[in-house]
């Protein structure tokens, strides 16, 4: 038995043989009047247009070649949210604040940029400052899992802190674009959740609580030394500056510092009182802070690949500022 589709593929043919010579003429009518059309209209237009024609194709290499590269130096970040940053009662609630808000600042606030190729290698100075600070984000979110939030009665690490750990690393380098917005929005719901469970589990005994907060001066000594590694390992003065990296790591290592400071100031709260008591609150804590705000209100009027002179002056600052993470570090593990 035909099935339908059989059965109209049919009917098509017959239609087609019964009126085979009125449709091949209206078929030859069409095609004459667009050649018509074409020769009477187009092509004048386009003997007279040429000119502009040419044009088109020029401009988009001249802007990837040329403008793009100009109008990206003056792009620098908005002001980063170094000046309004929150610190909240309670344990712990600061400072896991000094994570999600700068990153829900990022998110909501500016524009989160992505890796596609007209970004990345052209306009891309915001692109790589972000890169800079998921960089020391992740940084920070490893000291957070294995020494702040790390739960030595039972061993085990948060299983939240380790996806927040684990989220914060869009891979820049990819090829294809990558959804940078999904992934630091992964991030804020991990440290969102480690968060309420470290209010549920307050009344627990120590064993038995999936989420702790360690405020002591030997964990933050450990991790302050962490984050002084990720500094210097990105300020590595023997690093080749470029023709076409040197804004590339200007902007990288300018987020680098803009990251330490958000998460530095929004400790204080949790961490005051164990810095008076090491006589480092004053002597270096304060001090610390206002040398990272320096470096990064010292904003250069334009970045480009041409002067190299910026990313040199910008290393030899953070080489200055890890010393001082390590004075500040000792002194928290001997005061």
């Amino acid at each position: 038995m035909e099935n339908k589709s059989e059965k109209s593929d049919w009917f098509l043919v017959r239609f087609y043989k019964k009126n085979r010579e009125v449709i091949e003429k209206y078929a030859r009518q069409y095609v004459e009047w667009l050649v018509s059309e074409f020769s009477e209209n187009f092509i004048p237009w386009l003997k007279t247009n040429w000119a502009f024609l040419t044009l088109v194709p020029f401009a988009v290499i001249l802007w990837f070649s040329l403008l793009a590269p100009i109008t990206a130096m003056f792009t620098m970040s908005e002001k980063p949210d170094i000046y309004n940053i929150v610190q909240y009662e309670g344990n712990g609630n600061s400072t896991i604040h000094a994570m999600m808000d700068p990153l829900n600042h990022i998110s909501r606030d500016e524009v989160l940029m992505t890796n596609f190729w007209g970004v990345r290698f052209w306009n891309d100075n915001v692109y790589n400052q972000q890169i800079g600070q998921f960089r020391m984000y992740r940084q920070i979110l490893f000291t957070f899992r294995d020494y702040i939030g790390r739960n030595r009665s039972s061993n085990g690490q948060n299983d939240d802190l380790i996806t927040a750990h684990n989220e914060i690393s869009p891979d820049s380098s990819s090829v294809y674009p990558v959804n940078f917005d999904f992934q630091v929005k992964k991030t804020i719901k991990a440290l969102e959740r480690y968060q309420n469970n470290l209010e549920i589990d307050k009344e627990k005994p120590l064993h038995e609580r999936e989420a702790v907060f360690i405020a002591n001066s030997d964990n933050l000594a450990k991790s302050i030394r962490l984050w002084r590694e990720q500094l210097l390992s990105s300020s590595d003065p023997s690093l080749p500056v470029t023709f076409m990296n040197g804004d590339n790591d200007y902007m990288e290592l300018r987020g680098d510092i803009i990251s330490l400071y958000q998460f530095m100031k929004g400790i204080e709260p949790d961490y005051k009182t164990k810095m008076i008591e090491k006589g480092a609150y004053e002597e270096s804590y304060l001090p610390l802070l206002e040398m990272m705000k320096v470096i990064i209100e010292r904003k250069p009027f334009f970045i480009t690949e041409f002067i190299q002179h910026h990313v040199t002056s910008l290393r030899g600052n953070s080489q200055a500022l890890a010393t001082k993470m390590n004075e500040f570090a000792s002194k928290l593990d001997d005061g």
